[in-house]
């Protein structure tokens, strides 16, 4: 019986001990990180959102608003945000450089933190930190960039410079083809004539159109953007083409938004989001052209606007889309979204640049 009476007394005492730990756990809070630029402690007020126009920003690290109410965010995300290069000289200042302007930042006009560790707010799950803050204001000032700032409600709305699609590049269509109702939602441009009067004076060798399904306003204008890159590209005999060398990198200071893409096999917002039908839109037209593909990746995920094994996804430094013009004569692509669909096809050019109605 005395035995019994110890264990019961361990046991109450272990689990006094236990209650204890969890109260002091919940009235820890981690100390403030430290600046070691300046050596002082940084007070992170509240974390920051960003939107690019009204769609939210996917961002890698944690922004935050700072005491003086002054919008930080990771040199990372700044990097990717702006599409700028970065990096420290000797001085430890933070060269920022994009076209033809420079912004450099020393080092009591930025945060160093030592290490990269999560940090606590209230009512959010912890978010990492990354180890170099850039002021916001200072980054989208230097490029022209409109910055609307709601501290009270941690937002801040960014507005790029960017009128949208090349329009030195975008074809412009006097005659509007009619299209037939009820058309697939994917196929070759043989099987409607109609659609290859969107380019009348073109020797069109392999086209395919595919169907905007339930699509964005962001999504269908980063496709419309993307469709410019792509209109009117030369590719000549035996050249490789690269998708992602002649569209470049989808940021938003190249005019991109946030938009639904595939992360392995999830659906998430990200800047860009809605290209990938413009690669299998090409990579169909490529196919029906006779090119030799060299480098196709399929989706993570299936997608509606394609049969199945006929998309292509892309992500800039890792998937491409390639293919080899394998004609004796150069070729042209082109590229557009008309009505409810994107539309892609291939032409024969002649050796004046010219090409000749057909197909």
């Amino acid at each position: 019986m005395r035995a019994k009476r110890v264990v019961a007394c361990l046991l109450i005492i272990y689990l006094l001990s236990c209650i204890n730990m969890l109260a002091v756990a919940e009235e820890y809070i981690p100390p403030e990180p430290v600046n070691q630029n300046n050596g002082q402690a940084v007070q992170m007020q509240k974390p920051l959102k960003i939107y690019i126009n009204h769609d939210e920003y996917p961002l890698r690290f944690l922004a935050f608003i700072d005491s003086s109410e002054n919008a930080l965010i990771a040199l990372t995300d700044c990097r990717l945000l702006f599409d700028a290069d970065m990096q420290i000289d000797d001085q430890k200042q933070v060269v920022i450089h994009k076209a033809d302007k420079e912004l450099i930042l020393k080092p009591d006009e930025y945060i160093l933190f030592s290490s990269a560790t999560p940090v606590h707010f209230p009512g959010i799950s912890a978010s990492r930190l990354e180890i170099i803050y850039l002021p916001l204001s200072k980054v989208a000032k230097t490029w022209d960039v409109k910055m609307q700032y709601d501290p009270a409600n941690g937002r801040v709305t960014l507005t790029f410079p960017y009128t949208g699609a090349d329009t030195a590049k975008s074809p412009v269509v006097s005659d509007q083809p009619n299209l037939p109702p009820q058309l697939p939602i994917w196929g070759d441009l043989k099987a409607v004539p109609a659609m290859s009067g969107l380019w009348p004076d073109q020797e069109i060798i392999g086209g395919y159109y595919t169907t905007l399904i339930n699509s964005s306003a962001n999504r269908n204008s980063n496709i419309v953007l993307s469709c410019g890159k792509l209109n009117d590209s030369v590719i000549k005999p035996g050249q490789i083409f690269s998708f992602n060398a002649v569209v470049g990198n989808r940021t938003a200071a190249a005019g991109y938004l946030p938009a639904p893409v595939f992360s392995g096999k999830k659906i998430v917002t990200g800047i860009g989001g809605g290209v990938c039908q413009a690669s299998t839109t090409l990579y169909n037209s490529a196919l029906q052209a006779g090119m030799k593909i060299v480098e196709r990746h399929p989706h993570s995920l299936a997608v509606k606007y394609v049969a199945p094994n006929h998309d292509a996804t892309v992500s800039y430094g890792s998937a491409d889309l390639k293919f080899r013009n394998s004609q004796d004569y150069a070729i042209k692509i082109l590229a557009r979204v008309y009505n409810n669909y994107v539309v892609m096809a291939i032409a024969r050019l002649q050796p004046d640049g010219s090409g000749p109605s057909g197909y």
